[in-house]
């Protein structure tokens, strides 16, 4: 009897060991695979963040600067949980400005939830000629969302300047918008172009803006040195020329692209453009979603697979 009671007892044992190993691996694998969880630490007092948020094959980025935040696009339709999950994991409660590049739905379709799901303070969007109005459905939710909540909206155009912050040591950012710079005949080359600066930090997000664009803003003489560059169009060959990677001079390149795609994105020619460079290249679809931290010891980068790796 005393024999099978031990017996008991050491399988029960057993079993709670069991059950406490399975319980750490759930909750391992929860804080690695949960894609609403941001893959790093909020930035500290006097950081600034970049957000790639992977969304699959589409864009959106936070960008949080001294107590503010602002959003660039929302993924495609069904990223729309994915990205708004993201944002209250990382703390967002207000998004004091979104702008929507373009009106493709891999860029926008996500907007409307994450518009009804925060407190928003501004909605920037290119002013499109008549002819490129979309009149699908994603274009008209988006809209429809705007008036809904009473938004204000202001026609993204050259020369708009946005100010993050200031925070009360009195650090600001901003945001300045340099194309659109004419009426084109394509929704790609209608993209915003748009350059985050944080002291000497600073980002180049292009949307899918494409070479007409890109040739317009190299002659028109804008700063386009950055420290990041998001590559336009997912990696596209179409945008992406030699002349402008050459003038933006990034340290390091950002893919927002989609695992397995139909597109081939990016493009064999845009990587070897960038292999030239011997600048550090991550994208969504091997590094997952993407976190750059600046402050005044420089600029850390934190990816979700290296974090799901450690």
């Amino acid at each position: 009897m005393a024999n099978r009671r031990r017996e008991r007892k050491k399988q029960g044992s057993t079993v709670a060991v069991v059950l406490a190993a399975a319980l750490a691996i759930l909750f391992i694998l929860h804080q690695h695979f949960n894609p609403a969880e941001p893959v790093m630490a909020p930035a500290a007092e006097g950081e600034v963040a970049v957000h790639f948020i992977d969304v699959g094959q589409g864009d959106s980025i936070l960008i949080q600067a001294y107590g503010q935040n602002l959003l660039v696009d929302a993924g495609e339709n069904d990223q729309g949980g994915t990205v708004t999950d993201y944002l209250r994991a990382a703390g967002v409660e207000k998004l004091d400005y979104v702008i929507a590049t373009h009106p493709h739905s891999d860029h926008i379709g996500g907007m409307d939830t994450v518009l009804r799901n925060f407190s928003v303070g501004q909605v920037l969007m290119p002013e499109l000629p008549d002819r490129l109005v979309p009149t699908t459905k994603t274009y008209t939710d988006v809209l429809d969302a705007i008036e809904e909540l009473g938004l204000k909206v202001k026609k993204a155009s050259p020369g708009t300047e946005l100010t993050l912050g200031p925070d009360a040591e009195g650090r600001q950012a901003t945001v300045e918008i340099l194309a659109p710079l004419k009426d084109y005949d394509d929704l790609n080359e209608m993209s915003v172009l748009a350059r985050f600066e944080a002291g000497t930090f600073s980002v180049l997000l292009g949307g899918d803006m494409e070479e007409k664009s890109e040739k317009d803003v190299l002659a028109s003489g804008a700063e386009l040195r950055s420290t990041v560059q998001k590559l336009s169009h997912h990696g596209s060959s179409t945008s992406n020329t030699r002349e402008f990677i050459q003038a933006v001079q990034a340290d390091y390149y950002i893919i927002s692209v989609g695992a397995g795609n139909s597109y081939g994105h990016p493009s064999e020619e845009v990587l070897a453009l960038l292999a030239e460079t011997g600048k550090p290249v991550y994208r969504t679809d091997q590094d997952g979603s993407i976190v750059l931290v600046a402050g005044p010891d420089g600029v850390r980068v934190t990816t979700e697979t290296a974090d799901m790796a450690a």
